[in-house]
């Protein structure tokens, strides 16, 4: 169990630090940085909100890589590219083709924390709480309607009450939106991986290996359902 628990950590820990990385580009480009609401309409709306899961597609490959990958295949090259390998693996397959409902769940919520926990910078709780009011309770483009604080319990650390009840609402949408979308009979998914191989990309000619043993670290556990309803 402690070490499914360090396993969950890292596994949250590699969601969190891209979301954030992603942020931090989008900042740059953008400075009304209408990502943050896109990401978060994503953990508040699944699927329905097609720019928001959209947004989120590169944080949805990053867990299918993780998953995926062993040691040997590294899936982004040193300047942070994607590698052939990874494109190959991911290119034209649906999230739910490599990713499981409980792990998308689960990163929707990681997703969710680490906004919150990103307008916390300066540890005020005054300007905190301006800073929720004005990016998800008065922002135009945010469909939240929750209060200030549903929010608030995300800058702590660790998984609480209300996130699990929410990890379990994120859970029973996507189920619901999983299902719609395969008996869809449209060309385009929202949830397809759009990664065709670059020419120009060079696979590495060495590997870093992860902190965990892979037979361990492939079988990431959020609960004890399966999926096979879904079949």
């Amino acid at each position: 169990m402690k070490k499914l628990g360090r396993i969950r950590n890292h596994f949250s820990h590699e969601i969190r630090v891209h979301t954030r990385k992603l942020l931090e580009e989008a900042d740059k480009k953008d400075c009304d940085n209408t990502l943050l609401q896109d990401l978060f309409n994503a953990t508040e709306s699944g699927f329905e909100n097609n720019d928001g899961y959209r947004a989120a597609m590169p944080i949805f490959a990053i867990v299918a890589l993780y998953k995926s990958s062993t040691s040997s295949q590294r899936s982004h090259d040193k300047n942070g590219n994607m590698t052939p390998f990874a494109c190959k693996l991911l290119h034209g397959k649906l999230v739910q083709e490599l990713v499981s409902v409980s792990e998308e769940a689960f990163t929707l919520l990681c997703i969710r924390k680490e906004i919150i926990r990103g307008l916390n910078k300066k540890k005020q709780h005054h300007l905190f709480r301006t800073n929720i009011i004005k990016n998800f309770l008065s922002h135009d483009k945010c469909c939240f309607g929750g209060e200030v604080e549903d929010l608030l319990v995300h800058a702590k650390d660790g998984f609480r009450t209300e996130e699990i009840a929410l990890y379990l609402k994120f859970r029973q949408m996507l189920k619901t939106q999983r299902q719609t979308e395969e008996q869809s009979s449209d060309a385009i998914k929202i949830s397809r991986f759009d990664y065709p191989a670059s020419h120009s990309q060079v696979p590495p000619s060495s590997s870093k290996k992860r902190r965990f043993d892979v037979a361990v670290r492939n079988s990431i556990e959020v609960d004890t359902e399966d999926d096979s309803d879904f079949d």
